[in-house]
């Protein structure tokens, strides 16, 4: 169970309206009493650090065992990591395709893991899934689901307003580098890019840890792994119906991506509680 806990931070430090001396003392409050009491001629500064998404303590785990570390960002708690479940969490188990040929023919359920090495990708970026296993409804363990296109913009706007972009501001489209892991990213110079070492207190601030697990495309190739990274909303296009919403991040640039693609085609999946 999370506890929420309100800290309540008063400073009167005014120059000019507040003169201090001696007795004049910083009180922090906590609920239910003071936390800190400190002289305030005993301060030279004071500096306020930006602290990540904090992780949750819920334990997930999927049908077959595999424990996931989770996120809260606002009012919604996210898994930290790529689902890596290869069933149903009825117990079904999922047809794993590794012929490009057969794969691209689909349209049923099934999975892959890139360049069909599951010894070296399963743990670090989980399988590829097509839509098909996604529009189940089963994908994810109970109590959880594939997030909407809808519950994606929540996430992203809830960052966007509270200073994720990489330059602190609360407009614009710049929180890729907030959403995305510290490891396995390609480099790249592009400022602010995720690839970029730049701003070190936004990389991964949300705590996401989103991975360049690269996808499976229309072809069944495996591509893009190492500088892109992309997941599957549950929602269709309307325009389409063999297509769906997705998001993508990529090593060398600022933004997340928001397009529609094939729902035969194999992207990452993250999870998001009911």
């Amino acid at each position: 169970m999370k506890i929420k806990q309100t800290i309540t931070l008063i400073l009167f430090v005014l120059a000019g309206i507040v003169n201090l001396n001696g007795q004049d003392t910083l009180f922090i409050y906590k609920t239910g009493g003071a936390i800190i009491k400190k002289a305030v001629l005993d301060i030279d500064s004071i500096t306020f650090y930006a602290v990540a998404m904090p992780i949750d303590t819920t334990i997930v785990k999927d049908i077959e065992g595999n424990v996931y570390k989770t996120v809260v960002i606002g009012e919604q708690t996210w898994m930290a990591e790529n689902l890596r479940a290869t069933k149903l969490n009825d117990g079904t188990e999922l047809p794993r395709v590794t012929e490009g040929s057969d794969w691209y023919k689909l349209r049923t359920p099934a999975y892959c893991y890139w360049d069909n090495d599951s010894i070296n990708y399963h743990n670090v970026f989980g399988p590829l899934y097509n839509w098909y296993t996604v529009n189940t409804g089963k994908l994810c363990p109970a109590g959880w689901h594939i997030p909407t296109d809808e519950e994606w913009t929540v996430m992203q706007n809830f960052l966007i307003a509270n200073g994720y972009n990489f330059d602190g501001a609360t407009t614009g489209n710049n929180i890729s580098k907030a959403l995305a892991d510290t490891i396995l990213w390609t480099a790249s110079t592009v400022e602010g890019a995720i690839g970029n070492t730049d701003f070190p207190e936004f990389r991964n601030k949300s705590g996401f840890s989103a991975l360049p697990g690269g996808y499976r495309n229309e072809g069944g190739n495996f591509i893009r792994a190492l500088v892109r990274g992309y997941w599957w909303t549950s929602t269709p296009y309307s325009e389409d119906p063999e297509s769906s919403w997705y998001r993508e991040l990529r090593y060398d640039t600022t933004d997340v991506f928001v397009n529609v693609a094939k729902q035969w085609m194999g992207f990452s999946v993250r999870c998001i509680k009911d």
